[in-house]
């Protein structure tokens, strides 16, 4: 039985573990690019530096810092998605519940 659920689920079990090594990805390369990141971040924000933010340093220091918390919820984000879905694909399978 449980090999027959395991059947019925496989393509879920392959999409969670497909969103858990997205997760894993960006975590990684986050955490080996952390400062390229940060530095295209704060360039971008360079070049609209008197338009956008009127010479306000702490007004551009916000918005970088804001944009790099963004980037590590999607990291987190997809890791606990990731989880979840296999977490819920799991149970499941082990429901023995017939057609």
């Amino acid at each position: 039985m449980l090999v027959k659920n395991m059947v019925s689920v496989r393509y879920g079990i392959l999409l969670a573990l497909t969103t858990l090594l997205y997760g894993f990805g960006l975590g990684g390369a986050f955490g080996v690019f952390e400062g390229d990141i940060k530095g295209h971040l704060d360039a971008q924000a360079r070049q609209v530096f008197e338009d956008t933010y009127k010479g306000d340093e702490a007004k551009l220091n916000k918005t970088t810092d804001k944009s790099w918390s963004y980037f590590k919820r999607a990291h987190l984000h997809a890791s606990g998605l990731g989880v979840i879905a296999l977490g819920l694909i799991l149970t499941l399978m082990f429901l023995s519940v017939d057609k």
